[in-house]
């Protein structure tokens, strides 16, 4: 969509509110990304479930800011459960 100048925010909430309004038990699956930023704005916007490949779930999991907050959860976890 990008690539063709379509504002994928603005598509993807449409899509969210018209399925919102006439079929509200359904889920929007959201895919072929390009990048990270794709991805988040995908969740953010509407979609439910998205598909990514397996280079870019890597790079969600394997970064700086993942591996600080699992060793917070951690800590946090050990401290509440006392394992």
């Amino acid at each position: 969509m990008e690539n063709k100048n379509i504002d994928v925010i603005r598509e993807m909430e449409t899509v969210r509110n018209y399925m919102d309004k006439r079929f509200p038990e359904s889920k929007i699956l959201a895919a072929s990304f390009k990048n990270l930023t794709q991805i988040s704005n995908a969740f953010f916007h509407g979609a439910d479930a998205c598909t990514i490949s397996p280079d870019l779930l890597d790079k969600m999991v394997d970064n700086s800011f993942t591996a600080r907050d699992n060793a917070v959860f951690t800590a946090d976890w050990q401290n509440i459960s006392g394992k």
